[in-house]
């Protein structure tokens, strides 16, 4: 596994240093926006010249416009990125499993191509998980150095506090692991029965096996139904846990500012 992802970075270098930079870009830029607006805040309160105003109104437009451009570059070499190397993983596994006859021995064929094609995407998505690492510790070291210099109370806090919330939300993720891999079973078997069903469509119409074979593949529907809710359930709690640590930092920070 590790060579795998070993390859998709070393193939994928170029856009991705190229994604990790702009976004980097976009997430430092993120956190001095409110460190600009208070600057320009404080020089406008403070009876600060009509030039230091403009000065201050200009470098926030030219920190909007390098966030902006930032996301857009990141979203652009990100997408044709994992598009392209997802492509790339499933022709290549497809050639193996054509070469190979011990390839994918003990699965049916439309389990084996949803299998596929589901795994070359999740694979491809380790660049946006890098690019979003990258960004995001840079991001916070920026933030931090920012607070440090404002208060440094605040500063450890940021410090100490997002890694301790980012290793507790951590603790819940082979939940959502085990999760989407009883989803990737289920659709997998849910498509290789509807593969088979198609196939003998003709025999089963002549024994009159039609509706048993609807009842089966309804049966393993509803299967796979369910554990795609469970895995969005998993998912779903995650990010809603994520989202609530993030409220928690921000609220604590603004707190211990105003105080």
């Amino acid at each position: 596994m590790r060579s795998l992802l070993t390859g998709v970075l070393r193939r994928r270098a170029r856009p991705l240093a190229l994604a990790c930079a702009a976004s980097t870009g976009h997430q430092i830029c993120e956190a001095l926006v409110p460190l600009a607006i208070g600057l320009a805040v404080d020089r406008a309160v403070n009876g600060g010249s009509v030039t230091s105003i403009l000065v201050a109104v200009g470098a926030i437009l030219v920190l909007f416009t390098i966030l902006a451009s930032g996301g857009g570059t990141t979203f652009w070499q990100l997408t044709a990125a994992t598009a392209t190397e997802a492509h790339d993983l499933r022709v290549r596994a497809t050639a193996a499993i054509l070469t190979d006859p011990h390839a994918g021995a003990g699965r049916r064929s439309g389990d084996l191509a949803n299998v596929l094609v589901s795994d070359a995407k999740g694979t491809a998505d380790v660049l946006r998980a890098v690019v979003n690492v990258v960004s995001g510790a840079a991001a916070v070291i920026v933030t931090v150095v920012v607070l440090l210099g404002v208060d440094p109370w605040l500063g450890i806090g940021i410090a100490v506090g997002v890694p301790v919330l980012t290793v507790g939300i951590d603790r819940i993720s082979p939940l959502v692991e085990r999760r989407i891999a009883a989803r990737q079973q289920s659709s997998g078997l849910a498509a290789a029965l509807a593969a088979e069903l198609v196939h003998g469509l003709r025999p089963l119409r002549g024994f009159g096996g039609v509706p048993q074979a609807i009842r089966r593949y309804r049966r393993a529907s509803g299967e796979s139904l369910d554990a795609a809710l469970r895995g969005a359930t998993a998912t779903a709690a995650v990010e809603g846990a994520g989202q609530v640590a993030t409220g928690i930092v921000l609220v604590g920070t603004a707190a211990a500012a105003g105080r």
